[in-house]
């Protein structure tokens, strides 16, 4: 994982202007026309088409992995995340017809099942593997002006290889000694021996 946070709704803004399209019949959006969901200071624009990016939830899959530290006293630890980000694709009659929505959620959802949308994922280096898009589904609405408004929603599914790396104290050597486990005065009376440790965490 990279020293900055992954950018994941960035990522799939890219994944989104550049193929919720249909050449030659539906343009690519505009920067303006998507937006991230659950913003405090968003407000929808006032346009007659546009796209909201929203993230659901992460779904660990399997064990958390770990790595012991090392000679540095570093310690890995990893897991696989399953992220579903909600796309809503919104149009307004008559001014956009749903047609024209409708048909970029499709190409959205065919392209995330292709290899198209597996490789542009895994170009951008950041440990992500689009699995697969959910079958698109209609919710209709209303605007502020009590328009119908079409909304077909698509939830994409991207697995992430998530790790940290940790500080943890360790040692790379034992220094032992025995001493007498029992004396002369003991109940047993009989010969023994314990081990005994000086733990070294200097790595000396």
């Amino acid at each position: 994982m990279s020293a900055q946070p992954l950018d994941l709704l960035g990522i799939v803004f890219d994944y989104i202007k550049q193929y919720a399209q249909v050449p030659g019949a539906v343009a690519a959006y505009t920067d303006d026309q998507i937006i991230r969901g659950q913003q405090n200071a968003a407000i929808l624009p006032e346009l007659t088409e546009f796209c909201v990016i929203t993230y659901l939830r992460g779904l660990r899959h399997g064990t958390t992995l770990e790595a012991l530290p090392d000679a540095t006293d570093t310690a890995q630890v990893e897991e696989k995340v399953e992220h579903l980000v909600q796309v809503d694709l919104y149009s307004a009659e008559p001014y956009t017809p749903q047609e024209n929505t409708r048909e970029r959620a499709q190409a959205l959802e065919m392209i995330s099942r292709s290899g198209v949308g597996a490789r542009f994922f895994e170009s951008q280096d950041a440990g992500l593997s689009l699995l697969y898009a959910e079958d698109i589904g209609l919710r209709p609405g209303w605007d502020d002006t009590k328009n119908y408004t079409a909304c077909f929603t698509t939830i994409l599914h991207i697995e992430q290889n998530f790790n940290i790396s940790l500080t943890e104290l360790s040692f790379t050597g034992l220094n032992v000694r025995s001493v007498p486990a029992h004396d002369a005065g003991s109940r047993t009376n009989q010969p023994g021996w314990l081990l005994t440790e000086n733990v070294d965490t200097d790595h000396t």
